[in-house]
């Protein structure tokens, strides 16, 4: 049940799994993840919950800290610190997680107060909003999954649902298929917004690095049409990232980057408008099932964009980057690595040790803008090696102070 560990992590991502952990501790003080490495392409997190013990342990089971977290590092084909900075996106996750469980807890302590007659204490609002489904758009989905089950064809202009009552057989079925796609809708929503969530939560701990490294990592492979009922498309994704480095939490992060970053994302928000809205278009005139579902599902999660936003930047508010702070990294540390191979290591005043938000920034401004400059003579795979190993020293060296400090 508690997942078999396959091997220990390489130990040159030691230290930035601890980098990781700390982060992960200060979000959500006294839970912890158990890091995972295993040779695929993605990241992902997955949680285990009380309920598949209580019957072996009863309510003993609440004494335990859950969810059980565990988060999966790719290794081999994406085995860079670069690209692990999205695992900023699974601790977005870690936070839903954690927090559904709560609200579980809660539930479970009111229904048990209930029964005793006892007052219970109010149960906690929810992480992010509870999508309202508009009937009529919902009933027009149900139709479209009707008629692709080969019954006889029906359309909202003819439904009759007196007739329809009449036949006791089509009634029943109807009513399961409501159900089924209600229920469906409702999770689709649930899923797309906490991935939206995670992504928010990813820009708010590491700013543009963390939407290069999207950029970099997976937008070769799902590109920006592709959607499906846990992950919402990359466009929508890209644009929603983009407007939260616009918002009034993070104005002048844009302004801030390099020439060369801010084409290069300017070029990849110009793609990923034209994809949306050629993707609500075709939404909108879908007559299947799965293309008015996804439309529908489309409309919901961008009507409450806001909520979900404020939801990230409230749970990452003492541990966002800063324009003002990205600025100063890229300002104070990028010669340095690009000209002298030193990255990132002593800290500005006023702060004690140097963040892996700054180390992952500068790198990922030297990656992308200035990697011609960095090692003259040597092939670019070997730049990229070089330019890895320094970002481990760097995080390793920042880990150590830190423990150093604590100690």
């Amino acid at each position: 049940m508690l997942e078999t560990l396959d091997g220990a992590l390489a130990p040159r991502l030691t230290p930035l799994v601890g980098a990781f952990e700390r982060i992960l501790a200060e979000l959500l003080p006294g839970h912890q993840a158990v890091f995972r490495s295993f040779r695929a392409f993605n990241y992902e997190l997955s949680s285990i919950y009380p309920d598949p013990f209580r019957a072996t342990l009863g309510d003993d089971v609440d004494q335990g800290n859950w969810p059980a977290l565990f988060i999966k590092f790719p290794t081999g084909f994406l085995d860079s610190p670069r690209n692990h900075i999205l695992v900023a996106h699974e601790i977005g996750h870690a936070v839903a997680a954690v927090r559904r469980a709560e609200t579980q807890r809660y539930q479970q302590e009111a229904a048990k107060a209930k029964r005793s007659g006892l007052p219970s204490s109010e149960v906690p609002p929810a992480l992010l909003p509870l999508p309202s489904i508009p009937q009529p758009r919902l009933l027009d989905v149900v139709i479209a999954r009707w008629n692709e089950s080969g019954l006889s064809p029906l359309d909202t202009a003819t439904l009759d649902l007196a007739t329809l009552r009449s036949r006791p057989t089509e009634s029943l079925l109807f009513a399961d298929i409501i159900a089924r796609v209600a229920t469906t809708a409702q999770a689709m929503c649930a899923s797309w917004m906490e991935e939206l969530f995670a992504d928010a939560v990813g820009v708010c701990l590491f700013g543009p690095a963390f939407i290069f490294s999207f950029i970099e990592v997976l937008m070769p492979v799902s590109g920006l049409q592709n959607a499906d009922e846990d992950h919402p498309p990359g466009a929508m994704r890209l644009l929603w990232m983009e407007q939260l480095l616009r918002g009034p939490q993070l104005t002048g992060m844009i302004d801030a980057m390099p020439d060369g970053l801010r084409t290069r994302l300017d070029a990849w928000i110009t793609m990923s408008a034209e994809e949306f809205v050629n993707l609500k278009t075709l939404g909108a005139s879908a007559k299947d099932f799965a293309g008015k579902l996804q439309s529908l599902v489309t409309d919901i999660v961008e009507a409450l964009a806001d909520s979900i936003r404020k939801a990230a930047l409230a749970v990452c508010a003492k541990l966002i980057y800063s324009p003002s702070r990205f600025k100063d990294d890229l300002s104070r540390y990028s010669d340095d690595l690009v000209l002298f191979g030193i990255p990132p290591v002593v800290a500005p005043p006023g702060q004690s040790v140097v963040g892996l938000a700054t180390i992952f920034n500068v790198a990922q401004m030297v990656a992308l803008e200035r990697l011609e400059e960095f090692r003259p003579g040597e092939a670019r795979p070997e730049k990229e090696r070089m330019l890895d190993d320094l970002v481990l020293k760097a995080v390793e060296l920042a880990e150590v102070q830190r423990k150093w400090q604590e100690a």
